[in-house]
């Protein structure tokens, strides 16, 4: 009775959160007091199914980042990439890198609210479209996220569940995240055939510096930042917690830029805290009652005895799920799932396809993930229509590419016995 209960709350929490007919925090919020009011869990267990170290990792890093918005470091390195290219293709590249490139450290909806503005407003000036950077950018924003732990929450989720270091990531999934992107400049290119126009007359007036409201703090912050990612580099031979670390560089930034504490604290994302740390116990409920073992042995299933074949189901599977469902909550239904069926395949394969499929299926559709969300929004509030059939055009195809390019990756790694 109980497992049947925990199902009807988990799809109906589901349903509210793609629906959004109310706040996404709120429904899962709502879901994960269901399952106390009725007995499913006590307080005690909902407290353990919450991974508290994700969730502290999760927050530093945004106090990290917020920090440095506010002191204007990121439209500053926008405009100085903007007045350095000279010609629109070369600007269009290297803003489309930058986005892909910066998102392994930041968030991908941070990342693109600062260069959204920035680029709604370049192309203004030089009488562009702005629309195909606006989605090149998210693409690549949302590609280069699978590179670092920190990348993306799905990451973090997976990482600090699966004991996954910095280091793991760096080498099994920066490289094919960076062969993804660069993949997906050329593919860019052959799709909106990028002009050659001349920038330089139109961004004389620019001045980089004026995004900056104090140099001296934001050196600090800067310092403080590189500091905390090379620590991450070196987390497996120090021996402490990625979640400590962040936690360590948030203090750090703290003590040395001085923000304004109240008005930090209230330009933080808490509703990604709440939904997560919400989601981790209606996912709790779910392996209480044994959902997630039926689950994990339908799966096994389609088992043939061949890793791989398996492996490539369950990414393909990941991106169709995540091209419509954010894939946090995906991500963190299938953690158990994962971990259950990890012990019977052996090794991370299944760990690593997860991931792929995850986050580059969030460039399936325009409601597959928060940065697709954040982008639509803006385009509308600009006057600047992005259908869902045009994103889809652009993405799927995209999609099939960056997960042939993964996929092909992950099993030169699993030949050479390194997965």
């Amino acid at each position: 009775m109980h497992a049947l209960l925990a199902v009807i709350i988990f799809s109906l929490t589901l349903y509210l959160v793609i629906t959004e007919r109310i706040h996404r925090s709120i429904a899962v919020m709502a879901g994960a007091t269901l399952l106390l009011v009725t007995g499913i869990l006590d307080i005690d267990r909902a407290i353990h199914y919450i991974d508290f170290e994700t969730l502290l990792l999760l927050l530093s890093m945004m106090v990290m980042v917020e920090v440095l918005k506010e002191l204007g470091l990121f439209h500053f390195l926008a405009v100085k990439v903007a007045k350095s290219s000279g010609t629109y293709r070369k600007f269009f590249y290297l803003i489309t890198l930058a986005a892909g490139l910066l998102s392994p450290f930041l968030h991908a909806v941070t990342v693109m609210l600062i260069f959204s503005t920035i680029t709604v407003a370049i192309c203004r000036v030089v009488n562009k479209d702005p629309r195909p950077l606006l989605m090149t950018q998210l693409f690549a924003a949302n590609i280069g996220g699978n590179a670092t732990l920190i990348g993306e929450p799905t990451n973090m989720i997976v990482g600090l569940h699966a004991h996954l270091s910095f280091l793991d990531f760096i080498f099994f999934m920066t490289p094919l995240t960076l062969l993804s992107l660069f993949a997906s400049l050329a593919f860019f290119n052959w799709v909106y055939k990028i002009d050659d126009d001349e920038l330089s007359f139109y961004l004389e007036e620019l001045d980089e510096y004026s995004f900056v409201k104090d140099m001296d703090r934001l050196r600090y912050g800067v310092y403080v930042f590189i500091l905390t990612i090379v620590v991450f580099f070196i987390q497996g031979l120090i021996g402490i917690s990625p979640a400590v670390i962040g936690l360590a560089g948030a203090t750090l930034m703290l003590l040395f830029v001085k923000p304004d504490i109240g008005e930090l604290l209230s330009k933080l994302e808490w509703d990604i805290i709440l939904f997560i740390g919400s989601f981790f116990v209606l996912v709790g409920g779910l392996v209480e009652t044994g959902v997630i073992d039926i689950l994990a042995n339908s799966l096994l299933l389609i088992k043939t005895g061949n890793e791989w074949f398996f492996a490539i189901i369950l990414g393909f599977i990941s991106v169709l799920v995540s091209g419509f469902i954010d894939n946090i909550p995906y991500v963190t239904m299938m953690v158990p799932v994962i971990e259950k069926l990890s012990h019977i395949y052996g090794g991370n394969i299944l760990w690593w396809v997860l991931l792929l499929g995850s986050n580059f299926g969030g460039n399936l559709t325009p409601i597959a993930s928060s940065p697709n969300i954040v982008i639509i929004a803006i385009s509308d509030k600009e006057g600047l229509n992005i259908s869902f059939s045009d994103f889809i055009k652009v993405g799927a195809p995209l999609v099939g590419l960056t997960m042939v390019i993964g996929l092909i990756i992950l099993y030169i790694y699993s030949l050479l016995n390194l997965l």
